[in-house]
């Protein structure tokens, strides 16, 4: 292992000592938040008309006319939406010069405006030049690293990926989801996590829950210890373990948020959604002292001791590094309930598929994040069918999808204390309604894609791959073993693939250092 090492180091000393290729130093770097509505909002690309030449669009860029001159054409549409820059769209410039001037290559331009522009609108006004322009197109920003989902009821899962479709007579809004396919892209290299799941059971035959679950415990009845839905009219521990974590990708029913949860079923709540607050109290100690990263509690007391039990327990769950999710209710008008009330607790508020707030939601100054609340097509063992699949709507699906954010938060990096994958979850989401936090929608809607990648960037420095502080010869060894695993600590590009390329660029970086 250390020979192959060696020889990949010699192997990219020439290329790190040669310096940046200057064409990729020009590139613009494809960034996220450069995305709005599916297109790049920092670009148009245009085709010229045969003749003419880069040097007319150069020209138009950056003037501003003078107090007796007055701007038409290209250099007026330049100069209204503020073109940065005008480059060639293929850099490097094919090879193959005549068969790339054949397919008029050579005649692709990327116009560069500031980030958020009206591409759309700006598109429209480009195409008027008919004289100067035979095509104008957006940039797209394209899924092809999206894993592909062949579970038959995903595409009802509009919480998972809104695609603008009919849900029960609804039409949602396109892209008002949690991006959850976008982060499963990172699935295979995430550490499993352990969510507990503090409800009425989990069904313990359903085949989109087979296998991600772990011995769990049974505290509402020890005489019975059944870990499943004892009521088949509602089985809602079997809603929100679905949510959280439904197989994706086996050809059958629907996909869970969190490919690498593992569900632990702690019995706390009757079939019919009763339960004490001493026995949630009991639940979420026991989960937090049987390997437990996460919690999710569907439930909600009106009111609890500051210094009860249940207090106490959600203070233990803290100290054991335990992130607890809880819902905040679904009476509108009152106040949040216990223990999403607490501020240590992740209070988890509802939208709807149009990306408003959820009109049945419990609301208040506690709220922390929003996830979708109404008709959530999950995993049940109910009057729709045993093992089967039912629509379901409040808080209570809101609160295991948060959960299972805050398990691919982990996954990505396990050393994360609870407080600071709380941080993590609160500053990856989608800001709505007031810009900043408000009473409605917290800190924001959750998201996925944008959770995983804020927990990247709090992994050390990767080039010192074994974490010791020192780069050295050592982290080279750490990162082939990363890479042959291969570990999300290997994606050194953050494209969700671990190849040869990020292996490479390892190897270059490692000569500069953090």
């Amino acid at each position: 292992m250390r020979l192959l090492c060696s020889i990949l180091v010699v192997a990219c000393v020439a290329t790190a000592q040669a310096g940046a290729d200057p064409a990729a130093s020009r590139a613009r770097e494809d960034r996220a938040s450069a995305v709005h509505d599916g297109v790049f909002s920092d670009r148009v690309i245009v085709r010229r008309k045969a003749g003419s030449t880069s040097r007319e669009l150069a020209l138009g860029v950056g003037r501003v006319p003078g107090d007796s001159e007055t701007l038409s054409g290209w250099p007026s549409l330049a100069s209204r939406w503020r073109v940065v820059e005008v480059t060639p769209t293929f850099d490097p410039a094919p090879i193959h010069i005549k068969d790339a001037e054949r397919l008029g290559m050579d005649r692709f331009s990327t116009i560069w405006v500031p980030e958020g522009t009206d591409v759309r609108s700006m598109l429209r006004e480009l195409e008027a030049l008919g004289e100067m322009f035979e095509l104008v197109e957006l940039d797209w920003n394209g899924s092809a690293q999206t894993p592909p989902v062949n579970d038959p009821h995903f595409p009802q899962q509009w919480h998972l990926l809104n695609t603008g479709q009919n849900i029960d007579g609804t039409i949602g809004v396109a892209g008002a989801d949690i991006k959850a396919p976008e982060a499963w892209v990172y699935a295979p290299m995430l550490s499993p996590i352990v969510v507990a799941v503090l409800d009425t059971g989990v069904s313990q035959s359903h085949p989109d829950l087979l296998g991600i679950q772990l011995p769990g415990r049974n505290l509402v009845n020890a005489t019975t210890p059944t870990l499943t839905d004892d009521n088949t009219t509602i089985s809602h521990g079997t809603y929100c373990a679905g949510v959280v974590a439904a197989l994706p990708n086996n050809s059958i029913g629907v996909a869970g948020v969190a490919p690498n949860a593992r569900i632990l079923p702690v019995k706390t709540l009757q079939s019919i959604q009763i339960g004490s607050q001493t026995t949630c109290a009991n639940g979420l100690t026991w989960a937090a002292d049987n390997g437990a990263r996460v919690a999710s509690i569907s439930a909600s007391w009106g009111s609890a001791s500051a210094t009860g039990a249940l207090a106490t327990a959600v203070a233990y769950a803290a100290v054991r590094n335990l992130v607890v999710c809880a819902s905040t209710g679904n009476t509108p008008g009152v106040s949040i309930g216990y223990p999403a009330r607490w501020s240590s607790v992740i209070a988890v508020g509802g939208t709807s598929s149009a990306d408003l707030a959820w009109s049945g939601g419990t609301t208040g100054i506690e709220i922390d994040v929003v996830a979708p609340a109404d008709n959530i097509l999950t995993t049940s063992d109910d009057n729709s069918g045993i093992n089967g699949y039912s629509r379901q709507t409040g808080t209570s699906l809101s609160c295991p999808m948060a959960a299972a954010v805050v398990a691919l938060i982990l996954g990505v990096n396990p050393d994360l204390t609870a407080e600071q994958a709380r941080d993590v979850l609160f500053a990856s989401v989608d800001d709505l309604g007031p810009p900043g936090w408000d009473e409605i929608y917290g800190h924001g809607r959750i998201n996925a894609l944008r959770a995983v990648q804020a927990a990247r960037a709090t992994l050390p420095c990767p080039l010192d791959a074994d974490g010791n502080g020192i780069v050295d010869i050592e982290d080279v060894f750490a990162f082939v073993d990363y890479y042959l695993e291969p570990s999300i600590r290997a994606d050194f590009d953050g494209n969700g693939l671990v190849n040869l390329d990020d292996l490479f660029l390892y190897l270059q970086g490692w000569f500069v250092g953090c």
